[in-house]
């Protein structure tokens, strides 16, 4: 764990500094992770992302979600077009990994950022969500939708993207507030000090979308019924 750890002070909106360790499980590795400073809305973004089948979905994700959420999040008419996609959030950390070999960004790759993004963009100027949680969900649901839509253009790197397949965490940090969203079995838990002051607790945030929870069940038959 140690020697792959890393400690990066950000000591403003209430977060002191974070930490990051990252443990490949196979070869390549198939996770990611994301943090970053959010420009317009002066907001923290942290993710944890989990390929599954692969990591293109992955390193795409990790590529995507900060400008995904910077927009959705942003109140309408703060940045004048959605390009450079960069001058929206500044990764706080290095997204490149010793666990992960160098993935060679194609024009396609930038070309197929670049339209969606300008897409998503004019979406929120004509309907900004009204609620941090509305946008965040707007966010994840768009990048899901444009990875499917790019890969019926029939591009390789598209269709790998959309052929492995991902689940992510976020957390949203924003005036003194946390928000968080997650997909699959990614899991939130706030590690704190127990009563005694020298062990510590987790508590888990979020729901796990499985088939173990049977809500999630019940959602997707809704959603499906035949």
């Amino acid at each position: 764990l140690r020697q792959y750890q890393s400690v990066t002070a950000v000591n403003r909106s209430g977060i002191h500094s974070f930490h990051v360790s990252h443990v490949a499980a196979n070869s390549p590795a198939e996770d990611r992770h994301v943090q970053a400073h959010l420009k317009p809305s002066d907001s923290y973004l942290f993710s944890i992302i989990d390929g599954h089948s692969g990591w293109e979905c992955a390193q795409r994700l990790q590529e995507r979600l900060p400008f995904y959420f910077s927009c959705a999040i942003s109140s309408r008419g703060k940045m004048r077009g959605a390009l450079p996609v960069d001058s929206w959030f500044k990764r706080l950390t290095d997204s490149k990994s010793l666990l992960v070999p160098p993935v060679a960004e194609t024009d396609s790759t930038q070309n197929r950022f670049n339209a969606s993004a300008a897409q998503f963009y004019e979406q929120v100027q004509r309907n900004a969500e009204t609620t941090t949680e509305n946008a965040m969900k707007a966010a994840v649901q768009s990048i899901d939708a444009d990875f499917s839509k790019e890969a019926l253009g029939g591009d390789a790197d598209a269709l790998r993207v959309a052929g492995s397949g991902a689940v992510s965490a976020s957390a949203l940090v924003q005036n003194g507030e946390v928000f968080l969203a997650n997909t699959g079995d990614c899991r939130i838990v706030l590690g704190a000090r127990d009563s005694t002051g020298l062990g510590f607790t987790a508590t888990p945030l979020t729901v796990d979308h499985t088939a173990e929870n049977t809500a999630e069940v019940a959602r997707l038959r809704d959603g499906h019924p035949s």
